[in-house]
């Protein structure tokens, strides 16, 4: 079905950027070491150097989301995947002139962390690219009952009542020059561990990702933070 394509797309799609990556980071370095160009260049090649261990970083998660099985799940804290895919998304999201405040609770499901970290990335990135500077992206993990949800929500323009039914769908994107993968893969996610991902727009705006998973019973103890530019 429609989730076992998404599994064969990101194996071919990784296995095709894998190789060009290599070869690019490995220029970079070489010319890096080599350089005696002026600071400001040197600067421009450590930017090409973060730029393609991150997106490395992505493509090792497109593998592995091809790979998982729910039998290498563990007792796993949303709160901390929270704070890891925030704490990987914030230095772009403050260079975009946006504001990002989070909301965690104590909450805990059976899964693969890095997995959940990927997703909550590829929803941050998603509201990234619909809001304007000055614009605010919220992200919540709250423990309701039974459930565990984990929320992405921005103030952007939200989602044309005439495409959200297919919002989900692999290759669909309402952007230029989108890839139609990012959202499919949330999905993917999302039902590997046993929930899904549900797309709520409300009346005044904007557009809200919530994640929701079978929770795990722990205490709960709430914290609020604001990051702003």
């Amino acid at each position: 079905g429609r989730l076992a394509a998404i599994g064969e797309l990101c194996t071919s799609v990784a296995h095709g950027i894998r190789n060009p990556l290599a070869a690019i980071q490995s220029s970079a370095q070489l010319a890096r070491d080599a350089s005696r160009a002026a600071h400001e260049d040197h600067e421009r090649i450590d930017d090409i150097l973060r730029e393609t261990k991150r997106l490395g970083d992505r493509v090792n998660g497109l593998m592995k989301i091809a790979r998982v099985s729910a039998q290498e799940f563990a007792d796993t804290s949303l709160g901390e995947v929270t704070r890891v895919a925030v704490q990987a998304v914030r230095a772009e999201v403050e260079n975009r002139g946006l504001s990002l405040e989070v909301e965690s609770s104590a909450a805990y499901v059976r899964g693969d962390k890095r997995l959940l970290e990927q997703a909550v990335i590829e929803l941050i990135s998603n509201a990234m690219e619909h809001c304007k500077p000055g614009g605010t992206i919220r992200v919540t993990c709250l423990n309701g009952d039974r459930k565990a949800r984990l929320t992405v929500a921005d103030d952007g323009p939200g989602v044309a009542a005439a495409v959200r039914d297919q919002i989900f769908d692999l290759f669909f994107t309402t952007k230029p020059s989108g890839t139609g993968i990012g959202l499919a893969t949330v999905k993917r996610v999302a039902r590997l561990h046993g929930g899904d991902v549900e797309l709520e727009c409300p009346p005044g705006g904007g557009s809200r990702f919530c994640i929701a998973l079978p929770a795990q019973k722990r205490s709960i103890r709430k914290k609020k933070t604001k990051l702003e530019d």
